[in-house]
């Protein structure tokens, strides 16, 4: 993760699914971004990579 982060790849949550199961931005570990899907697509457009876990 930290290996990743000092790279620059963003760590992108999905809204909707963290109301889905009701998780809060508390949750998460530091550095990850949260997005709905429409802008998750839009960068994900002009990514070279993308993962979707």
């Amino acid at each position: 993760r930290e290996l990743c982060l000092e790279c620059g790849v963003k760590f992108i949550a999905c809204q909707m699914t963290m109301d889905v199961f009701g998780f809060s931005k508390e949750d998460f570990i530091d550095g990850v971004e949260f997005a709905g899907a429409a802008m998750f697509l839009e960068y994900a457009a002009d990514a070279d990579i993308q993962l979707f876990i």
